[in-house]
Order: structure tokens, then sequence, then C-alpha cells
């Protein structure tokens, strides 16, 4: 696959990122603000990590990530759909539960994350 630079984005979004670009998960409400370019919306939904980084993130999709991949609600969608094709051509289907329950790890421990970060003073 493509050669990304992962340590440039938070520890915690780097598996979403993964997931995104290889198999066409769906993304959560930040990454997907990020990926669409909607800036009111990544402002929006970012946790306090991604806050203080929205100028590393920005770099990020600028110079690591595919022009295919990310600009636009359009291409986000068509991006998703194109991946998750090839994936169902050829992913066993366990391979499959495998990947969603991988999405929803990753997606419990970012909101227990952005929960302990609202705690902090």
């Amino acid at each position: 696959m493509l050669e990304i630079e992962y340590e440039l984005i938070p520890e915690h979004m780097r598996e979403g990122v993964r997931l995104y670009l290889e198999e066409g998960v769906e993304p959560g409400s930040f990454l997907r603000a990020a990926l669409e370019n909607n800036f009111v919306q990544v402002c929006a939904h970012a946790d306090n990590i991604n806050r203080e980084r929205l100028f590393e993130w920005a770099e990020f999709l600028w110079n690591e990530m595919p022009g295919n991949v990310w600009g636009s609600p359009e291409k986000v969608r068509a991006w998703i759909d194109s991946r998750r094709k090839k994936a169902d051509e050829t992913r066993p289907a366990a391979r499959q539960e495998e990947t969603n329950d991988a999405f929803l790890e990753c997606q419990d421990r970012m909101i227990r994350d952005a929960r302990l970060d609202e705690v902090k003073p």
C-alpha cells in the first residue's frame, strides 16, 4: 500500500486512518470532517489532543494523503465504496468480522480517551 507517515498524527488516530485508507472503514466524526475538508465540523468534533494538533492534521492531509481519498464528501464516499467493493471481492467473511471488531475497539478507545480529556482541568 502507500507509504504514509502516520507518526505525524496523534497515536490514537492512526489505526482509524489506516483502516479508512486500506479497507474503506467508515471514519468517525472528526476524521470524516477532516477528510471531507470541513473545518467547522473538524473543530466541533475534535478531542483535546486533535484540537491542539490541527496544524499537523492539515500538513498530514496535504503531504501524506493521496488526493483522491480526501478533500470533499464525494471523494470520501467514492473511496469508501471503492475499497469496500475491492475488499468484498478479495476478503473472506472472517476477515471482515475481524476488521469490524478492530474498528469498534478503536472507536471505543477514542470515546474513552475523549471522556478522560473532558475530566481534566
